[in-house]
């Protein structure tokens, strides 16, 4: 298939609540985990502006 046999997209309240999860399922020993942050459109935009 690829580098990933799955793609996961979720919302979580803050990053240590997102980090809090990926430990928990990476614990089990079964599933490895990566996390990609992903950046609202206002985010980006900041960023984007940042660089002129």
């Amino acid at each position: 298939m690829g580098q990933y046999d799955a793609v996961v997209i979720t919302e979580e309240p803050d990053d240590s609540a997102a980090a809090g999860l990926r430990l928990a399922i990476g614990s089990m020993g079964n599933v490895s985990t990566e996390t990609m942050r992903a950046f609202t459109e206002e985010e980006y935009r900041d960023i984007i502006n940042g660089l002129a």
